[in-house]
């Protein structure tokens, strides 16, 4: 296993642990803003840490594989969390949802799109 796949592993596990208690404590949801913005950074942790995992073993014919993966991860963090603030604000729609998931994707075509120029135009 790969000192980064382990170190990923151990924060994911580390944000999952603490995501879990505050679940538990608390209820995020009626809760004050601190507690909302531990749950929401350890959701957001735990997230990006298992997308990235994820997309990790996924991606095993990617050149780029670890830049690849930790980005997605990223990026699927931001929506979920981005959700959760629309649900918590009270302004949670469909569209909203759809529209933020084009921008993401859009965006991560993009991104990569430019990462495969700018590798190959070095070459």
């Amino acid at each position: 296993m790969s000192k980064r796949l382990l170190i990923l592993l151990c924060i994911t596990i580390l944000a999952g642990a603490g995501l879990v208690i505050i679940a538990l404590r608390f209820d995020p949801y009626q809760s004050e803003s601190g507690i909302i913005f531990l749950f929401l950074s350890s959701l957001f942790a735990f997230i990006w840490g298992l997308g990235s995992i994820m997309f990790f073993t996924l991606h095993l014919l990617s050149n780029n594989r670890w830049q690849d993966s930790f980005r997605r991860g990223l990026l699927l963090a931001i929506f979920v969390v981005t959700l959760i603030l629309f649900r918590i604000n009270d302004i949670f729609y469909w569209y909203l949802a759809l529209g933020l998931g084009i921008v993401l994707v859009f965006a991560e075509v993009l991104i990569g799109w430019r990462l495969n120029k700018e590798t190959h135009d070095k070459k």
